[in-house]
């Protein structure tokens, strides 16, 4: 994924040692390109969070709308993800993302909206998420 910093008038990408291991700076639409595929992994992101949230209103899978809206969202977003994928993200590091944003995001949600619960054992526990995810995006962009 290329760093993007507007130099002047000019938005210039440095493509780091990182994804193409290049570390030339081009003024290029990759800049653009990234941001599409972030745009990308965040609408993954937000279907996957409607596909669970809508879980408990299958009942079981014994009722065929909402259970097709899960099945269809989680399609749907492993579809995103692969699209995301495709445009050079590591999988490590998109798989980690998916899942830590989705996992904080329906913990909060369930809290202030459907009357469940956090404690603060499980506020920490998503701390640790969000570190770890932290780590692999950091250790990502590390000289091999």
């Amino acid at each position: 994924m290329p760093l993007c910093v507007w130099m002047g008038d000019v938005l210039i990408a440095d493509s780091g040692p990182g994804l193409s291991g290049t570390g030339e700076q081009t003024r290029s639409g990759d800049c653009v390109t990234g941001w599409v595929t972030y745009g990308l992994l965040a609408l993954a992101i937000a279907v996957e969070i409607m596909a669970t949230l809508s879980l408990r209103a299958t009942d079981g899978f014994s009722r065929l709308v909402p259970s097709l809206l899960v099945l269809g969202g989680y399609g749907v977003s492993f579809f995103l993800l692969s699209l995301v994928l495709q445009r050079g993200f590591e999988v490590a590091v998109v798989y980690a993302l998916w899942s830590a944003v989705a996992i904080v995001s329906i913990a909060v949600i369930g809290a202030l909206f459907l009357g469940e619960r956090l404690t603060v054992v499980q506020v920490l526990g998503m701390a640790l998420i969000v570190a770890g995810v932290l780590a692999l995006e950091l250790g990502a962009h590390r000289d091999a």
